[in-house]
């Protein structure tokens, strides 16, 4: 999708890493219909696009990934700011399966995404070895999944509502609100959230939050009232009354105090 494969020298029975890389875009920086000579698995970290696959086309959320097949013309509608994980991948043994597959709760496929991309861009053909060996586990991965049945109702339900709850999180978000949109009851949302995640939408919505505030506050200089805004806070004194309440900290003091590394 966003590198150029060359062309293959796979035997057939491993899969060959051709290319491999991220790509980041801001809303409506749509990237144009493009095709490859290999398969491609664009692994979608954040954000939402709109893309192509198994002839429908996909609204994509964190954690799926889309399989691409060799010489199929693809495209990505930047619904909002987004990131993924690219691989281009001879792999002569995918046959007719779903091309649309989710990370385990453990985001496996996403480390060993980032880290093949993080690999390949820093070495290239000369990443070798451990190129080699993460596509073997990757393929093992893949193949499962594709093997496995689809997702139960209430897992997707659960997935779309974080999708949801992510892309809104520096909003004033109601949970009856995202309910009415997934088209079930609020306490039939709280139920299958809790029972699948262990944690309540409200209280998931709040780790994301506290996830970016904090971010923002340790790599930028941005007033804390800015981070606050942009973080789904209502106030400077709101945002330090959850960080003191998680953390034991004043946010200042992430700024004041990093940590050290030995």
């Amino acid at each position: 999708m966003h590198g150029t494969s060359g062309p293959s020298t796979a035997d057939t029975t491993g899969w060959v890493l051709i290319a491999a890389g991220h790509h980041e875009a801001s809303k409506g920086r749509d990237f144009p219909a493009h095709q490859h000579q290999s398969w491609e698995f664009t692994y979608y970290r954040q954000g939402r696009v709109r893309c192509p696959a198994d002839g429908r086309t996909y609204w994509t959320q964190p954690g799926m990934i889309v399989l691409t097949r060799p010489g199929e013309v693809h495209w990505e509608k930047a619904v909002t700011a987004y990131a993924n994980y690219f691989l281009c991948v001879d792999a002569p043994d995918l046959g007719p399966s779903s091309r649309v597959i989710f990370d385990d709760e453990h985001g496996t496929l996403r480390h060993l995404f980032a880290l093949a991309a993080r690999e390949w861009l820093k070495c290239g053909d000369s990443a070798g070895q451990l190129t080699d060996a993460l596509m073997s586990v990757v393929r093992v991965l893949i193949q499962r999944s594709t093997d496995e049945k689809q997702l139960s109702p209430a897992e997707r339900m659960v997935r779309d509502a974080e999708s949801l709850l992510e892309e809104r999180s520096s909003q004033r978000v109601m949970i009856k609100d995202i309910a009415e949109e997934l088209h079930v009851s609020p306490a039939v949302l709280r139920e299958q959230f809790a029972r699948l995640r262990g944690r309540s939408p409200m209280e998931h919505l709040q780790q994301l939050r506290m996830q970016r505030a904090l971010a923002a506050i340790r790599n930028s200089d941005a007033p804390l009232a800015s981070v606050a805004e942009s973080c789904g806070y209502n106030s400077t004194s709101h945002l330090t009354r959850h960080v003191r309440r998680l953390t034991g900290r004043t946010p200042g003091s992430f700024r004041a105090s990093p940590v050290s590394r030995t």
